[in-house]
């Protein structure tokens, strides 16, 4: 049986000698490859250049045309070499793929379609909670924000004991190309953890462009033997597929993103076979970025809360780039006025498959002073992990940094080690260690071992060493999954002589519409425990509850959150909380099954639309309308529309879904004289109505929904204006007449 493709063939006539004309088989660097029809004279091979493109080969050398066919002898093509075999009915191509030339192929991440322009819009979620911890007025919650398209405003509200509080006020404009924002108002604070700060922030907000190389990319060299297709996949998911001619192969900048990945390349033939098989499992910090990339912000305002005597102006710098795939380097300063003053510097290196490094010295001046340095290195890999952490103050510095300098200690040590055995069992060791400035340092080496049979995992954990913070003891745990989006588990530990077990059952609900619940008890000593949970999803809010009940108290609470929402070209809508953007689709019909990336996500109303209010901020998405509900008698420009939206946005996707309606007219002068055989294209706010005529003046359409279409026509030399109304459609003709092009 003859593997491999087989093709469509030439036969060739050889010019002015005696050629034969044969169809043999192909095989190209031992893979079949098909076969071809071949026109063979002493001792020389001739194939068409097209047929030799189809195998992937760097077509060289003299050349000659056959009956008006451009045809090449195959031993004069430098690096292939040609053996053919009449008896085997098969000629064998050895293609020298060191001779022809090495493919530079680019996998970095493109968008696959630009961002979705923002219409103005407005969400508000609202949310009222109560509890019996602290009985009195339920609680109430309002984050709200207006935007316009790249202007953004939110307002953050909350009610306590019927005071109404503001918790965040912030006007943002966003620069998508640039990846920049600048924020005035509430906005974060990149220098103290804990606290707030009031003023003006401008900085990279990479999040704009989800599928931006930002960090270092992986690179792959290869050899192709015959024209394969590379598939490429990260952690087990296709994520580029590319197809390679022979010859040496370098791919580089596969986005993969920060953190531990898997990536795999294979290289297939083009009949589905596997030629070679290339794995990498590593990690990338996300400190480092690609070679190029520059991440920064700015930010002053008066800061308040958390450490500190109370509020101070203080200011943040910050500023990273990429010098290669390898090395990132960075700088910083923060500090406040009358207080404390940071600066310091940080380098990120990328090793490959060893690992990355990244180190950070911090001096301090003003109030505090000394240094800090915080170094990690980190090694992951197939067959497991390391991590190695290390930070060391000074006394004056750390003793500044922190609240309680006489209580935390002064230098932390930690070391991890993972990996996974051949049977499927995950072990890891961590060991710790941490220099109190009050000499109460303590040391601890733990361990975990889990083990996965189908649906039961078993995970054993301890902990040995001594110290304040150090709770040595060992627990183990199981977990069940029962399907259908059900699980269970059980645990038990003993720790310094008291033992702690339980148990608990969980069951996810639709994302769409359900309920979904955690049922779990726990006994510490000789006390009972018992706690409830869960979530109930409804088209228009959510319902959350808890209950928690022992041998001596109880509580309970509950919480419902609905928002109000509402964008350009459509009403108030009350749907549940949005926490990125939406999109209401317009059907124009009910009954519609509308689903965003293979998900469903309802049907439309009575008024042929439904809000959909879990599109992720600045991603792509596709939404998708049914077919089957759509009736023969009706037209849609397109089944699907793909939409990529900022965050807090709204937009509405009109299908423009419209009755097939076939329109005939005649096209006339200002006195009535036919238009005959003319293109005029009239447009409308949202679409374009093209009309041929034929020679007495006639066109017929059947596109373009109910609207008014103007455009302009030049007839004998002068322009006139031609303008149809096409009115809604009840009937399956509509002959509207003669319609006239007039004087502008």
């Amino acid at each position: 049986m003859r593997r491999g493709l087989t093709v469509a063939a030439l036969v060739l006539l050889h010019a002015g000698v005696r050629a034969e004309v044969a169809l043999l088989d192909v095989v190209l660097n031992d893979s079949p490859r098909g076969n071809f029809n071949f026109v063979f004279d002493k001792g020389e091979y001739f194939v068409a250049r097209s047929e030799l493109a189809k195998l992937g080969i760097k077509t060289v050398g003299p050349e000659s045309t056959v009956d008006g066919q451009v045809v090449l002898p195959l031993t004069g093509l430098e690096g292939v070499e040609a053996v053919i075999d009449e008896s085997a009915l098969e000629v064998r191509l050895t293609a020298d793929t060191a001779r022809l030339g090495t493919q530079e192929i680019s996998l970095a991440s493109v968008s696959p379609y630009g961002l979705t322009p923002a219409e103005t819009s407005f969400i508000g979620n609202f949310r009222v909670a109560t509890d019996t911890v602290k009985p009195g007025s339920p609680l109430f919650y309002s984050e709200n924000s207006f935007r316009h398209q790249a202007w953004l405003m939110q307002a953050n509200l909350y009610s306590e004991d019927n005071t109404w509080r503001s918790s965040l006020l912030r006007f943002s404009r966003d620069f998508p190309s640039q990846m920049q924002r600048l924020s005035i108002g509430d906005v974060p604070n990149d220098g103290y953890a804990g606290r707030a700060m009031r003023g003006v922030w401008f900085g990279r907000a990479f999040e704009m462009k989800p599928y931006f190389q930002r960090v270092p990319g992986l690179a792959f060299t290869a050899e192709a033997a015959v024209p394969a297709m590379a598939d490429v996949y990260v952690d087990g998911i296709r994520v580029r597929s590319v197809a390679v001619k022979p010859g040496p192969l370098s791919m580089s900048d596969l986005n993969v993103g920060a953190g531990l990945h898997a990536t795999e390349v294979v290289l297939r033939d083009r009949a589905g076979n596997v030629l070679s098989r290339f794995t990498d499992q590593r990690y990338l910090p996300s400190e480092g970025l690609a070679e190029g990339v520059s991440d920064y912000a700015v930010s002053a305002g008066e800061t308040s809360g958390g450490v500190g005597a109370g509020p101070s102006w203080g200011y943040n710098l910050r500023y990273a780039r990429g010098l290669s795939p390898a090395l990132t380097l960075g700088g910083f300063a923060q500090g406040t006025a009358g207080g404390a003053h940071y600066t310091g510097g940080q380098v990120t290196a990328v090793l490959g498959q060893f690992g990355s490094l990244s180190a950070q010295l911090t001096q301090a001046s003003g109030v505090a002073h000394g240094q800090g340095l915080v170094a990690a290195f980190v090694r992951q890999s197939k067959h497991g992990s390391v991590q190695f952490q290390a930070e060391r103050y000074s006394r004056g510095f750390y003793g500044e940094a922190v609240t309680d300098p006489g209580v935390r200690g002064a230098a932390r040590y930690s070391a991890t080690y993972q990996a996974t055995a051949a049977a499927g069992v995950v072990f890891a060791l961590t060991g710790a260690k941490v220099e109190r400035m009050d000499g109460k340092g303590s040391q601890s080496l733990s361990f975990s071992v889990s083990k996965r049979w189908g649906a039961l995992n078993v995970t054993l954990r301890g902990t040995t060493g001594h110290g304040p913070d150090v709770s040595p003891g060992v627990a183990v745990s199981l977990s069940y999954d029962l399907g259908l989006n059900q699980s269970s588990g059980a645990y038990v530990s003993a720790s310094r002589g008291q033992v702690v077990s339980g148990a608990d059952y969980s069951s996810v609900g639709s994302r769409q519409r359900g309920l979904g619940y955690r049922l779990a008890t726990q006994r510490v000593g000789d006390q009972q425990d018992v706690r409830a949970s869960g979530q109930y999803l409804h088209e228009r809010f959510s319902t959350s509850f808890s209950a928690d009940a022992s041998e001596r108290t109880g509580q309970a609470g509950v919480s419902v959150a609905s928002t109000v929402a509402w964008t350009r070209g459509d009403g108030l809508r009350i749907t549940r909380p949005i926490d990125g953007a939406f999109a209401v689709v317009d059907a124009k019909l009910p009954g519609v099954k509308v689903m965003m990336d293979n998900q469903y996500m309802g049907r439309t109303g009575d008024d042929g639309r439904l809000l959909v209010p879990y599109l992720t901020s600045w991603a792509q998405h596709g939404l998708t309308l049914d077919e089957q509900n759509i009736p023969l008698d009706y037209a849609v420009e397109s089944l699907q529309r793909n939409v990529s939206l900022p965050d807090k946005a709204g937009v509405l996707l009109d299908f423009k879904v419209h009755l097939a309606q076939a329109l005939s007219g005649r096209l006339v002068s200002a006195d009535g004289v036919a238009l005959g055989s003319h293109r005029v294209s009239l447009a409308s706010p949202s679409d374009t109505l093209r009309l041929v005529t034929s020679k007495d003046g006639t066109f017929y359409t059947d596109e373009g929904p109910p609207g008014l279409y103007e455009g302009g026509l030049v007839v004998d030399g002068r322009p006139c204006q031609v303008s149809v109304r096409i009115p809604e459609r009840k009937t399956a003709f509509l002959e509207i007449g003669d319609v006239p092009c007039t004087s502008p």
